[in-house]
């Protein structure tokens, strides 16, 4: 099991939160539970229907076991998101891979 948050921002290159709004900022939960719902990969669809709405509705840590982290890990690596923002969700999941 590994404990994520992806209640971070995305940050712009002068490390200031990217806007998606007025009022609203980027964050990694809307990336990766958007990245998961658009996977085509041959997984089970209610599966990852599941995990991104438990990644896109948690308020604090969750709780992942490790074939979901691979799975979310295999699914942004191989996506077709920027540079700037896949880097900083690459990152973030490879130092909570180092720290176990």
């Amino acid at each position: 099991m590994k404990k994520v948050n992806f209640n971070q921002p995305i940050l712009n290159l002068e490390s200031k939160p990217m806007n998606i709004g007025p009022n609203a900022q980027l964050s990694m939960k809307d990336i990766v539970a958007n990245a998961i719902c658009a996977y085509k990969g041959k997984q089970n669809a209610v599966k990852l229907l599941d995990l991104a709405l438990k990644i896109y509705n948690a308020k604090e840590d969750l709780e992942i076991d490790d074939t979901d982290f691979t799975l979310i890990k295999n699914i942004i690596t191989g996506g077709d998101t920027t540079v700037l923002v896949k880097g900083q969700i690459e990152k973030y999941l490879d130092s909570i891979e180092k720290s176990k």
